[in-house]
């Protein structure tokens, strides 16, 4: 009877000592907390395990029973102290296990005595009623715990991902970005969404709206529009060759090839004496106009001339000492691309099948080649809209008519003139719509027998 007193004591005992600590469980324990709940239920499983022992009636196994006990208590002290120590902490405790074995063997002990009739000891009557402070705390904690509970469901069934209203923590809910944009991001432009998780996706969004793609074509990021990129023309990557007369000492050849930009150019002197040498050449270009010099062993050369690029010819002059010699030749090679070429809307009917058409857009798709520029052969006049997107009138030099009024960087050389749209003035069948680039006057419009220059785009539509 003695015993089944004893063991319900304890079994009460460990019961509120186990719930007073899963109050500061609920709290989210800290690694000293875990160790302090640690220690309280090693308590516990000691009392337990030492009442068990004092069951057996063999003196010799009851003390091995009871060396057993200690031995868990002193392990179970042990690992708790290391795993605190492990997360980068300590146990709040700095008692030895034996002393708690200590006080745990006099508790255990006056439980069984009171249990025969005697009084509890003063220590076991402060420690019930710190078992009594301790159920008013747990009541007081399972209080706070139904209200935790029930602000939870609140928060749980309110803000959650998914619900239509943007919560703390979120960037956006479904077909709701908050007011925000891609250029609020940080980005040049695009369409911003919200991907899982209530979290802004930015991968729709641009950094830089106009791109040069490398193949002479410029992708408009905002419209998806593919503009074709202008070049500086003729002469720019043509060539030209020729003869000239007497006198250096007798005359010969004379070729050259201009650079891509139209900047430079080098070249070669056959000359048909045998007493001067050949020799190699190089200089510069200033629109038709170009200067250098060419090297012929100890002598230099001075050469000077023009190319003529609506004719498809070259002139120029020698000067050596007091020598000089004049030549003439021809100018050999094609830009479909060349800001210089104009062309006219139609040449019958009031149709689309002028020079811009014949002489610019065919080639472009290859009509008769079969070879289409970057191999796309969709290539067509721009709408008023699409070529007003790309119209700007903050370029340098726009607003005193100094150049045209779109970047030229980007977009290439550009002439200042009005560029043909593919659009009839309605009610006007002679007359096109165009963008003028050169004025603030931007919207025109020229009759379809004039020549204007033109820039090709594709994708997008009217």
């Amino acid at each position: 009877m003695q015993t089944t007193i004893r063991s319900r004591v304890l079994r009460n005992a460990l019961i509120a000592a186990t719930i007073c600590c899963a109050g500061t469980a609920l709290a989210g324990p800290t690694p000293a907390e875990k160790c302090q709940a640690g220690m309280s239920k090693a308590a516990g499983q000691y009392s337990a395990c030492i009442a068990k022992a004092g069951t057996l009636t063999d003196p010799v196994k009851e003390g091995a029973a009871l060396t057993k006990c200690h031995d868990k208590l002193q392990d179970a002290w042990t690992k708790l102290e290391a795993a605190a120590v492990d997360k980068g902490s300590s146990c709040l405790s700095t008692t030895p296990p034996d002393e708690f074995a200590t006080f745990l063997d006099a508790c255990v002990d006056g439980v069984a005595a009171a249990a025969g009739g005697n009084h509890l000891p003063t220590d076991v009557t402060t420690c019930n009623d710190d078992l009594g402070t301790c159920n008013g705390d747990l009541n007081t904690c399972d209080d706070d715990l139904d209200t935790c509970e029930t602000d939870l469901g609140t928060c749980e069934s309110g803000a959650a991902c998914g619900n239509g209203t943007v919560d703390s923590g979120e960037d956006c809910e479904a077909g709701n970005l908050a007011g925000e944009t891609c250029a609020s991001q940080g980005f040049a432009g695009g369409t911003l969404a919200c991907a899982a998780g209530c979290h802004f996706d930015t991968s729709g969004c641009y950094a830089t709206r106009f791109v040069d793609n490398g193949d002479g074509t410029v992708t408009d990021h905002q419209t998806g529009l593919t503009w074709e990129q202008k070049t500086g023309g003729c002469p720019a990557g043509y060539q030209a060759s020729g003869f000239y007369d007497s006198d250096i000492p007798s005359g010969g050849e004379f070729a050259l090839t201009f650079d891509s930009v139209g900047t430079s150019w080098t070249g070669s002197i056959i000359d048909y004496s045998t007493s001067f040498p050949n020799g190699s050449c190089s200089g510069t270009t200033s629109g038709s106009t170009f200067t250098g010099t060419c090297s012929t062993g100890s002598e230099t050369v001075s050469v000077s001339g023009n190319v003529y690029c609506g004719g498809g010819g070259m002139d120029y002059s020698w000067t050596r000492g007091s020598s000089s010699a004049t030549g003439s030749g021809s100018l050999y090679g094609n830009d479909d691309h060349s800001f210089n070429f104009i062309y006219t809307w139609t040449s019958s009917d009031n149709r689309l099948n002028g020079g811009v058409t014949v002489d610019f857009l065919d080639r472009l798709n290859g009509v008769q080649t079969g070879l289409c520029f970057t191999a796309n052969c969709d290539w067509r006049l721009p709408s008023i809209q699409e070529l007003w997107t790309i119209r700007d009138a903050t370029a340098p030099g726009c607003a005193g008519h100094t150049a045209a009024c779109i970047d030229q960087s980007i977009f290439g050389p550009t002439a200042q003139d009005t560029y043909w749209t593919g659009q009839t003035e309605a009610g006007q069948p002679p007359v096109a719509a165009a963008v003028d680039f050169a004025s603030m006057v931007a919207i025109t419009d020229r009759y379809k027998f004039d020549s204007r220059p033109a820039r090709a785009v594709r994708k997008g539509l009217y």
